[in-house]
């Protein structure tokens, strides 16, 4: 079964530290398992993640397993955290942000000219429930938006052929209006 791209529901599994077959850089390798796919087909199917340990990235890769559960104990008598140690790695459920990438392998003897396919990959491991774009707000906050957007919808019904008070219209109408207004 193919992963599709987009957010899934899921957890890290059997990480270890790793490094690049080709640079040598530094990773942390686990398998993420899609436990309840937000919007897909893929129940239960695992795909390898690479969290890199670079200057630019580590950071987030850190957060990424701290989010998946792992507590990096410190080693018996010493206090910095263990990045070799991933205890509780997988006891919290995240979000697994899927991409589709082109894979182009190296060419090799038995195969000189490889051919380019599309595979997912996981380019970001969340908390569950925290999107990149947006954030809860409060009551005051929600208020002040109907406040200044409410009144729109009066007028895209209108646009739409909605007569007053009716509460049904026909998206397709809306969709034109806005489609009239981009063209002209």
């Amino acid at each position: 079964m193919s992963i599709s791209e987009g957010r899934y529901r899921g957890f890290l599994e059997n990480p270890e530290l790793a490094e690049s077959a080709k640079k040598g850089t530094p990773c942390i390798k686990a398998t993420a398992r899609i436990a309840d796919p937000v919007a897909g087909d893929s129940n239960n199917s695992r795909i390898e993640w690479e969290g890199w340990l670079t200057e630019g990235t580590a950071e987030r890769t850190i957060q990424s397993m701290i989010y998946a559960g792992c507590t990096f104990p410190a080693k018996p008598g010493e206090t910095e955290p263990n990045l070799d140690d991933f205890a509780g790695c997988g006891s919290r459920e995240v979000e697994l942000q899927i991409e589709i990438e082109g894979y182009t392998p190296e060419p090799s003897d038995t195969n000189p000219n490889p051919r380019t396919t599309k595979r997912p990959r996981v380019a970001f491991v969340n908390r569950v429930g925290e999107s990149r774009a947006t954030k809860q707000i409060d009551a005051n906050q929600k208020k002040m938006i109907v406040k200044n957007f409410g009144g729109l919808i009066a007028k895209v019904r209108a646009a739409a052929g909605a007569k007053p008070g009716d509460a049904s219209f026909d998206s397709k109408a809306i969709e034109a209006e806005g489609e009239r207004k981009r063209l002209y």
